[in-house]
């Protein structure tokens, strides 16, 4: 079997590579023996970001016989011939959003169907989407695609308020984000899993297209929130992205360490694979996270989680995954959201530990090689 995904790769973050990590997993149920074109932006850092996660990919994900050929997506050209010679196309995951990118992905949906090539959103989100021409790049995309899976009920409200189509909505499967089917891959794995001494924390850059105040006012509390933190406790920054498109990390974590100048805080500069990002935030005490990868691998992982929610109260993304896990509750009291957020004291110490239901989560990844096998 031949496949082709495309998506966000080539500025990919932790939660892209996740993803590509449990889109892996699936297909190697289906065959093992899958050949991979994989559409990027930048080929050169795909190239180095598969190379540090392949053994994840060869042991945990049963994909160690899956062949990996790399191909520029913004090259009208190359994406043309990756999809022409796929059983396959997959948008792998990741938010459906408002960046130009986003025509690359409508141009390939179009082209997909012309040559019947069968495609799938493979539990992509939806949103934000401010601008016209997004929303009508969007409104094909959802269209063409031949198996639309999205990954929260909010990405489907969401989608309803843009004016989608009953048709459409009809055809929309909801499953989990994939990057949890790479976490059950991990926590299959064999590996130390003793509590180490700190606490691991994610913390970006606020985007200012998200902001109802200043991103300087969002940035004070955060580090407010740190020096919290810091004081009874070994903190280490964890990045989730280490690439300047998109906003590496590691820059915002550094000014937020040589700001507050505690010698018990640490900003993990050296890249870190998906394997060790997953081993960093289940062996801490506890952890925070703002990225939403960050959140759903926290959660997952550890447990012992607050949240700090950067997207639109009520609708984001993360409040998308606390819901449809029934979480909502059960966070009120470690979750804030930083557009609305005034400062109240957020306390680790009383946390619980949260475990999402194992068997409920399986039963429910198990419905992406269901459905693929429909459309091969």
């Amino acid at each position: 079997m031949k496949v082709c995904i495309i998506g966000w790769y080539g500025t990919e973050t932790l939660g892209d590579r996740a993803i590509l990590a449990g889109i892996l997993s699936v297909l190697a149920k289906i065959d093992p023996k899958t050949k991979i074109k994989l559409g990027s932006l930048f080929p050169f850092f795909s190239k180095r970001t598969i190379s540090e996660d392949f053994d994840f990919y060869k042991h945990l994900s049963g994909a160690g016989e899956f062949q990996f050929e790399l191909f520029e997506s913004k090259k009208g050209s190359e994406l043309k011939a990756a999809i022409a010679e796929s059983d396959l196309l997959i948008m792998g995951g990741g938010p459906l959003m408002h960046i130009n990118d986003l025509f690359m992905v409508d141009y390939a949906f179009n082209y997909a169907k012309k040559k019947k090539v069968p495609s799938v959103l493979f539990g992509c989100g939806v949103g934000p989407m401010f601008k016209t021409r997004h929303k009508g790049a969007l409104q094909r995309i959802v269209k063409n695609a031949t198996l639309p899976i999205l990954r929260d009920e909010v990405s489907k409200n969401y989608l309803k308020s843009l004016g989608a189509k009953e048709s459409i909505l009809n055809r929309m499967q909801v499953l989990p984000d994939p990057s949890l089917q790479a976490i059950q891959d991990f926590q299959k794995s064999e590996r130390t899993k003793e509590k180490l001494d700190y606490i691991a924390v994610n913390m970006r850059e606020f985007p200012a297209e998200y902001s109802q105040e200043s991103q300087k006012g969002i940035h004070e509390k955060l580090a407010n929130l740190l020096r919290d933190l810091a004081e009874d406790n070994k903190v280490q920054l964890i990045p989730m992205h280490y690439f300047h498109i998109g906003g590496d990390d590691r820059k915002f974590l550094n000014s937020l360490r040589f700001d507050l100048e505690l010698e018990n805080i640490e900003v993990q500069n050296e890249p870190l694979s998906l394997y060790q990002t997953f081993l960093r935030f289940e062996q801490a005490q506890a952890c925070v996270g703002m990225r939403f990868h960050s959140v759903v691998f926290q959660t997952a992982l550890n447990g012992k989680n607050l949240v700090l929610d950067y997207t639109e109260p009520g609708k984001g993304k993360i409040t998308g995954f606390l819901r449809d896990w029934n979480l909502e509750e059960t966070f009120k009291k470690r979750y804030v959201n930083l557009q609305s957020w005034n400062s109240e004291k957020l306390d680790l110490k009383s946390v619980e530990q949260v475990v999402l239901p194992g068997d409920e989560l399986s039963q429910r990844l198990a419905r992406y090689e269901e459905l693929l096998k429909t459309v091969l």
